[in-house]
This record gives structure tokens, C-alpha cells and sequence, in this order.
């Protein structure tokens, strides 16, 4: 028996046999759409990164990569495991809901980034909140994901072990 994990509402599932075309055409345009989320992602990160330079005294294009170091790293661990644990339909479906949920959760960012480059305002608590209002939809996305494709609890534990480790451990390393 294997050890992935294969059950579960995911998206490939069809009242119909599927065609070995039809297959890697929905294989195909899922690689798409998580490349388009990922190119999405990578530049609201790289632009909340660059609102935050004034804190850390830093050149603009070091804060991008800072940042995308930091919030990045989870993301990718993530993706590498849900590869290795997950069936690949169920891999591939739940790095699409991962894509989304990335989207989704940077755009709370956005509000704090426009004070910044519209109005110059440089206050912590504006990020810090928008960081925390981020990180809590996210979270709650991420339970209700694990809930639609029946993946256990703890996946929402480790996407949230993964994506803090990562964060703290560029952070301990670039600033102590």
C-alpha cells in the first residue's frame, strides 16, 4: 500500500473515464494557472518588501529578495512535500488552492503597500497588521482547503510550521 495520500474531493475527479488527452490537457492548463499565481505572488512580495526598505535601511532590490526569501521559502518546502506525500492529482490540485490562497492572502498587503509608495507613510504597526491580517486569512483558508480535499489536519500544521520556520529562520539571518 502506498503512502500518499490519494482520497478526497479533488478536482479531477469526473462522473466519466477520462482520455489520456483530456488528462494532460487539465494537468497542462493547472501548471498554467499555478504559474500565474506563482509570477503574481512573487511580484506583490517583492513589492512589500520593497514598502518595507525604509525600516531595515536596505536598497530597494535587497528588500525584494529579502522578502522573497522569507516569505518564499515555506511556500516552496510546501510544494516539494505536497509532491512527495500526495497522490500527484491531489498534489496538483492542492498547490492550485495553495496558488490561490497565496493571492488571495498578499492581497490583504496591498492596502499597506499603497500608504507607502501613494503616501510615504512609514508607521510598523500599519505592515505588522496588514502581515497579521494576512497570515489569519491564510490560515483560515488553508483549514477550509484541507477540509474540501479531505487532507488531515495537521497538512494546515505543517503549511504553517513551514511558512513561519522559513520566515524566522531568513529573518534570524539577515538581522541577528
Amino acid at each position: 500500500m502506498s503512502s500518499k495520500i490519494s482520497s478526497g474531493k479533488d478536482a479531477f475527479q469526473l462522473a466519466r473515464p477520462l482520455k489520456l488527452v483530456e488528462v494532460k490537457h487539465m494537468q497542462l492548463h493547472s501548471w498554467g494557472y499555478m504559474v500565474c499565481n506563482v509570477l503574481i505572488a512573487l511580484l506583490l512580495t517583492a513589492l512589500f518588501g520593497i514598502s518595507l526598505k525604509g525600516f531595515a535601511g536596505l536598497l530597494a532590490i535587497e528588500a525584494a529578495v529579502q522578502m522573497l526569501l522569507m516569505a518564499g521559502t515555506g511556500w516552496v518546502l510546501l510544494i516539494f512535500f505536497a509532491f512527495l506525500r500526495l497522490s500527484f492529482p491531489m498534489a496538483l490540485a492542492y498547490t492550485n488552492l495553495l496558488g490561490k490562497l497565496m493571492v488571495v492572502g498578499l492581497l490583504v498587503l496591498v492596502p499597506s503597500m499603497l500608504l507607502h509608495f501613494v503616501f510615504n507613510l512609514q508607521y510598523i504597526s500599519i505592515p505588522v497588521l496588514s502581515v497579521f491580517g494576512s497570515s489569519s486569512l491564510m490560515l483560515y483558508l488553508h483549514y477550509t482547503i484541507c477540509k474540501y480535499l479531505q487532507l488531515p489536519h495537521y497538512w494546515t500544521m505543517y503549511w504553517f510550521v513551514l511558512l513561519q520556520g522559513g520566515a524566522v529562520t531568513w529573518t534570524l539571518y539577515f538581522y541577528f
